[in-house]
């Protein structure tokens, strides 16, 4: 690593396992605590035109675009409450198919909302969906109607939850193909279980709910970001970037509808174009609605995407929504933009475990494959980052995860480990067969 690189400094705090919020969150972090040591626009230089890898370069080019803080757009698509109709008509259906979490939920609505057939929960749905549009006008909830909708919305993130922790344990943890497909809805999913959570904590201390924003923008504050932009913008070399930025400020198109665009607008760049390229093109062809594109001469490289799609292609101008279909065909199981070449290659061990590593249902499951932990430093590395204790009891209970020549440091990591692992998991490892 040469230490003078600032982006090489920057991925000793930043992981491409980190979702772009907290990317931005640590980039913002890092910009503060070298302000000093690099030039802004030295950081942008190394990241465009030094030794950065095409992914590690994407992938902080969708960190700095990320929006934060976009509440109401979340909040009318959680008010419809899909899951909880699921959830209602699961319990009247099967109410033994019910896990615990889900017994809760169901118990928690209906004795203090009377809520307990489909027909209620829709009622709510359509109700409190007018709070909302009127919380969106500058309007004002009572104490009683906060409590009801942060008790739904709350109740709605769980049973996403749920839903996300059922298809974890069900898909077949030997297919890494179908693993791969299904990490991105995954992420997605736990995203949103996240920033509705947010949001409800902050109905319930009656905190007024933010517009979108620049994460990077909103973790540095204005003043402080507007002053390392101005700086840069001023390096002819640095102009791409400063262009890209201002253009999502003005547009806040939330990174999960633009990276799909972006795989468009790559099949149709030449192989080897830079990442910022496709992904300013792909945004300033988005709006909040959708995208409208001309494929010119490189129509024939989107038409096996048409197949089953939502998109609409009038003689080269190439136009659709954000539709799920985007999310499934046009994002990588790494979450960034799908390589045509990489359409049907398995992804690598090491790869999945990453994206793996904050989904503990699926991790775990994983580290029952042979081909998981008969690859040298993979069992290692998630003794090393994991934080969740079922994910390190079951490295440190399981023979074939801690034994052998590829999983050798797996001991020493799990001690150097700064969870709470109960001593009686690892008191096998403080043995001179483990550590010199």
């Amino acid at each position: 690593m040469n230490v003078c690189d600032p982006v090489s400094l920057l991925f000793q705090t930043l992981s491409l396992s980190d979702t772009f919020s907290e990317g931005a969150k640590k980039i913002a972090l890092f910009i503060k605590n070298t302000e000093e040591r690099f030039e802004p626009s030295q950081f942008v230089k190394s990241l465009l035109y030094g030794n950065t890898g095409e992914k590690e370069q994407e992938f902080i080019l969708f960190c700095l675009l990320d929006v934060g803080r976009a509440d109401f757009d979340l909040l009318q698509k959680a008010v419809k409450l899909r899951q909880l109709r699921r959830l209602a008509a699961k319990a009247a259906a099967r109410p033994n198919a019910l896990n615990d979490t889900e017994r809760k939920i169901v118990e928690t609505i209906r004795q203090k909302l009377k809520m307990s057939t489909i027909d209620h929960t829709v009622y709510a749905s359509k109700k409190i969906a007018t709070w909302v549009r009127s919380l969106s006008e500058g309007g004002s909830l009572d104490r009683k109607e906060a409590g009801i909708l942060a008790l739904l919305i709350n109740s709605e993130a769980l049973s996403l939850k749920c839903r996300c922790e059922w298809l974890s344990d069900h898909v077949d943890s030997y297919n890494m193909r179908a693993i791969a497909r299904l990490l991105p809805l995954l992420t997605v999913c736990d995203e949103q279980t996240c920033s509705l959570q947010e949001i409800v904590g902050r109905i319930m201390r009656n905190e007024k709910l933010g517009r979108p924003v620049l994460t990077l923008e909103y973790s540095m504050r204005t003043d402080s970001f507007e002053k390392w932009r101005k700086k840069f913008q001023k390096d002819p070399a640095a102009e791409k970037l400063a262009d890209l930025i201002q253009t999502q400020r003005t547009k806040l198109i939330p990174v999960k509808k633009l990276i799909p665009v972006a795989s468009l607008s790559r099949l149709l760049h030449a192989p080897n174009t830079p990442p910022i390229v496709w992904i300013r093109h792909a945004l300033e062809n988005c709006t909040q609605e959708g995208f409208r594109m001309d494929t010119g001469r490189s129509t024939h490289n989107i038409k096996t995407l048409l197949k089953d799609s939502s998109f609409t292609l009038s003689g080269t101008i190439l136009s659709g929504s954000f539709s799920d279909d985007l999310y499934i065909k046009l994002i990588g199981p790494d979450m960034l933009t799908r390589k045509p070449e990489t359409e049907t290659a398995e992804p690598s061990p090491r790869d999945l475990v990453m994206r793996c590593i904050r989904n503990d249902s699926l991790l775990i499951r994983l580290l029952d494959n042979p081909r998981i932990y008969n690859t040298p430093g993979i069992i290692e590395y998630i003794a090393y980052t994991s934080r969740s204790l079922p994910v390190l009891q079951k490295i440190a209970a399981t023979r074939e995860l801690y034994s052998g020549l590829a999983n050798s440091g797996v001991p020493l990591a799990l001690l150097k480990n700064p969870s709470h692992i109960p001593l009686t998991y690892i008191r096998q490892f403080i043995n001179p067969r483990y550590i010199s």
